[in-house]
């Protein structure tokens, strides 16, 4: 007789998890940051004390990697996602709409970078349009077609965007005001005066033209 080794696995009771250590854990889980700036900041404090003030080009690969966390102040990320030679104008551009909106909070700022992304997107656009029809011979089929349409949605996207974002900036640089007007009858237009007094104020009052 062939006898067969059985393999008996023991199975270990599981106990009940804590709810009390879950919580434990998720007050913990913030913590463990994968990207923190601090560290990578004392990283290139000591190599640049290794270095003793020396900038290596392994330092400089670095502070480059590190720079993208100060994107609201150097506007790097933005000025790397357009084409090499609209950087300069990209930037300028970025300045020149902070320095018109007095731009100061973040929000601001992140609407800045984005009307000028946008509107450097609608030139690229514009020249790959230009530079197809301006060709001696355009030649009709389905890959230029596509191409023409393609090119031509990505430029109204990168205008819708452009307006879209310059409308939301100028909104909250000079918000909209509401008024409460409470009575029977009320005529508002345009640049008419309210001058509310304490001592003279009726509720619900009602000016009858004489």
């Amino acid at each position: 007789m062939i006898k067969k080794n059985r393999q008996i696995v023991k199975r270990e009771d599981k106990k009940p998890i804590s709810l009390a250590r879950v919580e434990k854990m998720k007050k913990l889980m913030p913590k463990f940051a994968l990207y923190d700036l601090d560290s990578e900041m004392n990283k290139l404090v000591e190599e640049f004390d290794q270095n003793k003030g020396e900038l290596t080009s392994e330092f400089g690969i670095n502070v480059y990697k590190t720079s993208y966390a100060f994107g609201l102040q150097n506007h790097i990320p933005i000025t790397e996602s357009v084409n090499k030679k609209y950087r300069l104008f990209v930037t300028e551009m970025i300045k020149d709409i902070i320095s018109e909106f007095d731009c100061k909070l973040a929000s601001e700022v992140m609407l800045a970078q984005s009307i000028a992304g946008a509107f450097v997107r609608t030139i690229q656009y514009s020249n790959c349009l230009s530079e197809y029809f301006a060709k001696d011979s355009v030649e009709i089929n389905k890959d230029k077609t596509d191409y023409y349409r393609t090119a031509s949605k990505e430029l109204d996207r990168a205008h819708r965007q452009f307006v879209s974002s310059l409308s939301t900036l100028r909104q909250m640089k000079n918000p909209l005001f509401e008024i409460n007007v409470k009575a029977s009858t009320a005529f508002i237009g345009q640049n008419q005066q309210f001058n509310a007094s304490g001592s003279t104020h009726k509720p619900n009052e009602i000016n009858d033209p004489k």
